[in-house]
């Protein structure tokens, strides 16, 4: 069986909605839908490969809601390049689509009465602020073992330069090692309401609940209101079962080591919305 290739996206009309097909065969759906945010464009699209021809079960749902950027240029080559590893967002699409119906027709094949359906769902979400987007992809895997899996990644943009802003552009020297600090904190904190115990900062945050001695401060944040939200995903930096680990350092506590940008960003995400 083999894929169509993606239609285009058909830009710079964002209200077209790109949908790529399976052949025939498969039966694929269609979700045909799109939103606009600002320079953005969200598509929604799915695909359904069933194991066996003519039969709805077992089978492997896909389900993507991919953002892109609604006209050529810089800014639309920086997303493609955080999201899609320099591709556009339908060939990436299709690639994914391609890949999981390989990967799941031949696990059907070499087990004879396998029953298991398998998912995968990416979603895209963005947050505007000025002259700022906060991106974060998110994906969603089964692929029939003892349980899903899921991983997070943000990606903060100045839309008007633009580039990708990491933490180091937004504070000062002194304030990195503060971030640090807290960071490391909080993180202790989060240790202590998991097991009950305190994990004071004499002992290695292996004593605790994670996987490491030291855990540096991830480049993988978003902004919001209140402040700097630093991610981890599953089994990044702890076990599984104590799922995502997340924590928030807030504008006030880094009061005083914003740099210029740093500043320019807080004031973006703390302005009220604009009226509609």
């Amino acid at each position: 069986m083999k894929y169509l290739k993606t239609l285009p996206f058909l830009r710079p009309v964002p209200a077209l909605v790109a949908m790529f097909v399976l052949a025939a065969a498969s039966c694929a759906t269609m979700l045909p839908r799109s939103e606009e945010f600002g320079p953005f464009v969200r598509r929604h699209t799915r695909e359904s490969i069933p194991a066996l021809k003519n039969k709805k079960k077992p089978r492997a749902e896909l389900n993507f809601a991919l953002l892109d950027v609604t006209a050529p240029g810089a800014l639309q080559a920086l997303v493609w390049q955080f999201l899609y590893d320099g591709r556009s967002s339908d060939e990436h699409a299709g690639l994914i689509a391609s890949t999981w119906e390989k990967r799941y027709l031949e696990t059907v094949a070499q087990n004879p009465g396998y029953n298991q359906n398998w998912g995968y769902e990416e979603k895209h979400k963005v947050v505007l602020a000025g002259s700022y987007a906060a991106i974060t992809r998110n994906i969603f895997t089964y692929e029939g073992g003892a349980h899903p899996n899921h991983t997070e990644n943000n990606f903060v943009i100045s839309t008007e330069t633009p580039r990708q802003l990491h933490p180091a552009d937004l504070i000062t020297g002194a304030g990195m090692s503060r971030l640090n600090t807290l960071a490391d904190w909080k993180l202790r904190r989060i240790s202590e309401e998991i097991t009950g115990e305190p994990l004071p900062a004499e002992k290695p945050l292996s004593s605790g609940i994670f996987s490491q001695d030291t855990i540096p401060l991830t480049k993988n944040f978003y902004p919001d209101a209140k402040g700097l939200n630093f991610h981890w995903d599953p089994y990044e930096i702890a076990p599984y079962a104590t799922g995502e680990i997340e924590i928030l350092i807030t504008w006030q506590e880094l009061d005083g080591f914003l740099s210029p940008e740093g500043k320019k960003l807080a004031g973006a995400f703390t302005a009220p919305p604009p009226e509609r």
